[in-house]
C-alpha cells in the first residue's frame, strides 16, 4: 500500500500548487518552501478578506471521504456544503501561513467552472470547515449515471476552461487532482472544478480504483517525489475524458492499482473505446504523451475542443 506522507515534496516550476494543506510558489525550479501538512484553523481571516461563516442550520448525516467529512448546512437561506479536513501532522506556525495563503489564492479564484469558497466555519473541536455553494446534482460521474444524454462534451469543455483560466494565472495555478469526483454539476449542468489535491495529502490515501492513481500522469507516480504541474494537470484531463466517456474508471480491467502504476510508466495507455469518436480519441492521446513538454496546453485542448464541437454540430 502506497500512503503519501506529510513530508512528501511537491515539485513544480513557478506555479502554485494548489491544495488545501500547501501554497508553494518554486522560482526558477529552485527548492521548494514546503510546509509540514496541519490541521490547525486558522483564527484571525479579517486581513484576507475570507468570511467566518456563522448562523449555520445543520443538515442531519455526514458523508465521509478520505480528506475529511462533507456536511450539508443552510448559511442565509443558501444550501452550502462545508468540508472538514482531517487533522494531521505538526501543528506549527509554517503550516498556519501556508493555510492562509492557501485559502487567500482559492478565495480569489472567480471563474464560472470553479467551485468558489464562501468562507470558513470555526466549530470548537471540529477543525478547519471549508464552506462552498451545495451542488444537488453531484459529480460529473454520477451526474452522467444519473442522465445518459447529458452533453458529455461540453462538461469536458468546461474543465478544459477552468484550467485553462487556472493556467493563465500569474503566477499559475496547478490542480493536481483531475478526476470525475472533482468535477461538481451546478443546476443548469454546467461543470465546476473543485477538491484542489485534498485526497493527495491524508495519510490513509491508499491505492484503489476511487482512488487518484489511475488519473495520475507518469512523472506524478514515481515514488521519489509527488510532482504537480499543468502538463500533469492535462494528462489527467484526459483520463478525465475517457472516464465521463465511457462511464468507468481509467484502467477498469485491471483491479491492481500497482499494476496500473507499471503500465503507465512503460509508457501503455488505455485502449480506445467505441464511445470515443476518433478525432476525440486522437486528442485524449496527445495529453497521454509520455513526456509533459510534448502535452498540448490546457489552451490547446480547450481550442481542440470548441473546434470538434463546432463541426460536429455543423454537420
Amino acid at each position: 500500500m502506497m500512503t503519501l506522507m506529510s513530508n512528501t515534496i511537491l515539485r513544480t516550476c513557478n506555479t502554485i500548487v494548489l491544495n488545501l494543506y500547501y501554497s508553494i510558489v518554486i522560482p526558477l525550479c529552485g527548492q521548494p518552501r514546503l510546509a509540514f501538512v496541519s490541521g490547525a484553523f486558522i483564527n484571525d481571516m479579517a486581513d484576507l478578506n475570507i468570511d467566518v461563516l456563522e448562523d449555520l442550520q445543520w443538515a442531519t448525516g455526514r458523508l465521509e471521504g478520505g480528506f475529511g467529512y462533507i456536511e450539508r448546512a443552510t448559511w442565509k437561506n443558501n444550501d452550502v456544503a462545508v468540508k472538514f479536513l482531517r487533522p494531521l501532522g505538526r501543528n506549527n506556525i509554517r503550516t498556519n501561513k501556508s493555510l492562509r495563503q492557501e485559502l487567500k489564492v482559492w478565495k480569489e479564484i472567480i471563474h464560472p467552472h470553479i467551485l468558489p469558497l464562501l468562507g470558513v466555519v470555526r466549530i470548537e473541536d471540529r477543525g478547519l470547515g471549508m464552506a462552498s455553494p451545495y451542488m444537488l446534482n453531484g459529480s460529473a460521474r454520477a451526474y452522467i449515471t444519473r442522465n445518459p444524454n447529458t452533453n458529455v462534451m461540453s462538461i469536458l469543455s468546461d474543465v478544459a476552461e477552468a484550467l485553462r483560466y487556472l493556467a493563465s494565472h500569474n503566477p499559475p495555478i496547478a490542480h493536481g487532482d483531475i478526476k470525475g469526483d472533482n468535477v461538481l454539476i451546478d443546476p443548469n449542468g454546467r461543470a465546476l472544478l473543485c477538491d484542489f489535491g485534498l485526497s493527495r495529502f491524508v495519510e490513509d490515501n491508499s491505492l484503489d480504483d476511487e482512488g487518484t492513481t489511475r488519473w495520475m500522469a507518469p512523472e506524478q507516480l514515481r515514488e521519489d517525489v509527488m510532482f504537480v504541474s499543468l502538463p500533469a494537470d492535462v494528462y489527467s484531463w484526459g483520463m478525465l475524458a475517457l472516464e465521463l466517456m465511457t462511464g468507468t474508471v481509467p484502467w477498469s480491467e485491471i483491479e491492481n492499482d500497482y499494476q496500473v502504476i507499471q503500465r503507465v510508466l512503460r509508457g501503455d495507455r488505455p485502449q480506445p473505446r467505441g464511445a470515443i469518436n476518433d478525432e476525440m480519441w486522437a486528442l485524449i492521446q496527445e495529453c497521454w504523451r509520455h513526456d509533459p513538454d510534448k502535452r498540448p496546453t490546457a489552451w490547446e485542448v480547450y481550442d481542440a475542443l470548441c473546434d470538434l464541437r463546432h463541426r460536429h454540430h455543423s454537420t
